[in-house]
């Protein structure tokens, strides 16, 4: 995706001066391009933020279905009060963790919090690995 992206910008930049997707698109496509790549990207952004979200809700404050409760972090370690709820969980990581990283001016900025974020990956691969192996050695797995 990168070679095609890379690919499409030598081919269809005139000038050379264009140094972002929008005035790339605005370059070639006109300022009607330029305005439907950023809506893609508005839209594409606030559904990733969606999606992470209701993740870390899940995660933070657990889920209900019907009668079915799956506790979260928050509601194992401390208990059931409404500061572990899922709302107020959301809300306190938003205002406290993903504002502060938005209002960065330049995205070079987050260099740091993206190599965590990697690294917290790479431990969720390895425990999620762990507990996977420890279950077979068990006999849990599902056929």
């Amino acid at each position: 995706m990168g070679d095609v992206t890379g690919e499409f910008m030598l081919r269809y930049t005139h000038s050379g001066k264009s140094t972002t997707y929008a005035g790339l698109m605005g370059e070639s496509f006109g300022r009607l391009g330029s305005l439907a790549l950023q809506i893609c990207v508005m839209i594409t952004s606030f559904g990733c933020l969606i999606i992470y979200l209701i993740i870390i809700g899940d995660v933070l404050s657990g889920t209900k279905a019907g009668t079915t409760i799956h506790t979260g972090l928050l509601q194992e370690w401390f208990g059931f009060y409404w500061w572990t709820s899922r709302a107020f969980a959301i809300l306190f990581v938003v205002l406290l963790v993903i504002l502060p990283l938005v209002l960065f001016r330049r995205v070079d900025s987050l260099r740091y919090t993206s190599l965590l974020a990697i690294l917290l990956a790479m431990v969720f691969i390895v425990i999620s690995s762990i507990m996977a192996v420890e279950a077979m050695m068990e006999g849990e797995h599902a056929t």
